[in-house]
């Protein structure tokens, strides 16, 4: 097992066959201060971890001889401590995820790698690791604990049984009361672990001697059952002391019998247990620690996921994610018509001269709220920069396309956003998926915008008919 120190960064072994991929993620991570292992392909990698394990592995998704997660389930198979596997890829299909989550892969990065996002990960996944070094230390002490006290509950069994008339020798709190519940013996240790003199205890019945135990544990009900036979032949029970401290025992009970079989009395040995308990609800309390925080980190990566894809100022969907969800579209949709408009505030500089800069960002936020209240279901929106945005429409033809963007555009032209005629210019291009590309479809739309502009802004325009004919 390889447990990390509290402040050591863990080596990684980046898995990546794509020599540049390969030399931007070491540089990313040896600027964090990580000591970093390269391996070409899965099976190197395997080979490398046996030599010498690694807790954090950056892995390709996509790789000759064995992919990632087929290396993620490898990894998984090879037992020992708990590796912390990230996958990259382009790949955003919910499928491919899931699959990957079943192999155990516990991250994803996008490619291409953002450094911030990576070492975010990572801070999450040093976090994860500590977390379960933590756990396997205080389980490890716990079965020690346990093996040390079963062990000892065994053996004082047997001496019970072979020396029960031995108590005053014996180093745990001994006790016997005959068939009608009177004390019989009570050895030194049952004077100390209970605070109670044998001569105030001997001839009195034990439930009146244990009077202070829980829940009635040395009740007048439980003392005959146990003097019958049939009460069992082990209790915990707990007692307060008269300084009002709580002691926890372990009680082995054995009924003693006649030649004939009849019950003539009882024989019952006490360990202390107190540390036990006290230990387990430590744990018991760690472990409701451990749940808190893993439930905060798995907060911290919603918020995270949802802070990587959404533009701060709008709270629209940002040009990276625009960009991978067309990638999705394009990929997934290949007969389906796919729309863009792209929307450009008019005379925006108005207002940042006029009113300043801090005006323009609300005049932004409003431009966004206008958006979205006019946005029907499947329109995704987007800031795609400064005062830029686009609305990605799947299905969508040419002519709805082009009324859509009048509905956008109609509805700023009514808002009269800031009190100086801030109007939008519409550019709108469609084609079908199999047909183009990111780059083109952009690249028309950005034209038709520019069109729209020199036309005299606050206006619908469409890129060239002559390009848009051969999707109809």
């Amino acid at each position: 097992m390889v447990s990390l120190p509290a402040d050591a960064l863990p080596p990684v072994l980046v898995v990546e066959d794509d020599p540049v991929t390969a030399i931007l993620l070491r540089r990313h991570l040896e600027a964090q201060g990580y000591a970093v292992d390269e391996a070409t392909d899965g099976i190197l990698a395997l080979e490398m971890h046996r030599k010498k394990p690694y807790r954090i592995v950056v892995s390709d998704w996509m790789m000759p001889s064995m992919d990632g997660v087929s290396l993620c389930r490898e990894f998984r198979s090879l037992g020992g401590s708990y590796v912390y596997f990230v996958l990259c890829s382009a790949r955003t299909d919910r499928s491919d995820r899931t699959e990957a989550f079943e192999a155990g892969v516990d991250d994803f990065l996008t490619k291409p790698i953002d450094r911030g996002e990576l070492a975010s990960r990572l801070i999450v996944a040093r976090r994860i690791l500590s977390s379960e070094d933590v756990l396997r230390r205080q389980r490890k002490q716990l079965e020690e604990t346990a093996r040390r006290l079963a062990e000892g509950n065994v053996e004082l069994r047997a001496l019970s049984r072979k020396y029960a008339g031995l108590f005053d020798g014996l180093p745990v709190a001994c006790f016997t009361f005959d068939s009608e519940g009177l004390v019989r013996e009570w050895n030194r240790e049952a004077e100390v672990a209970f605070g109670i003199r044998a001569d105030v205890a001997a001839g009195a019945p034990v439930w009146n001697v244990l009077g202070g135990a829980d829940e009635d544990a040395w009740s007048e009900e439980r003392a005959r059952l146990l003097m019958l036979g049939s009460g069992g032949d082990a209790l915990d029970w707990s007692l307060r002391s008269s300084d009002g401290q709580e002691k926890n025992f372990a009680a082995n009970i054995i009924c003693v019998r006649d030649d004939a079989g009849r019950p003539i009395g009882v024989v019952c040995a006490n360990v202390d247990i107190t540390a036990r308990k006290r230990a387990e609800a430590q744990i018991a309390d760690f472990a409701r620690q451990v749940n808190a925080q893993k439930v905060e980190l798995e907060a911290m990566n919603h918020q995270l996921n949802h802070l990587v894809i959404t533009d701060e100022l709008t709270g629209l969907a940002n040009r990276r994610h625009f960009r991978e969800m067309l990638i999705s579209i394009i990929a997934g949709h290949k007969e389906v018509p796919i729309s863009l408009l792209l929307l450009d505030l008019d005379h925006f500089k108005r207002v940042n001269d006029a009113r300043g800069h801090l005006a323009g960002d609300q005049v932004l936020r409003q431009f966004a709220q206008v958006l979205r209240r006019n946005a029907n279901e499947g329109e995704l929106l987007v800031r795609y920069g400064g005062e830029e945005f686009a609305v990605l429409i799947v299905g969508a033809d040419q002519e709805s396309a082009e009324l859509a963007g009048e509905r956008y555009r109609r509805s700023v032209e009514k808002e009269d956003l800031a009190g100086l005629g801030v109007t939008t210019s519409v550019g709108v291009a469609t084609a079908f998926a199999s047909e183009t590309s990111i780059d083109d479809l952009v690249g028309r739309a950005d034209a038709a915008l520019y069109t729209a502009k020199e036309s005299g802004r606050n206006r619908v325009c469409t890129a060239d008919p002559a390009f848009a004919a051969r999707f109809y």
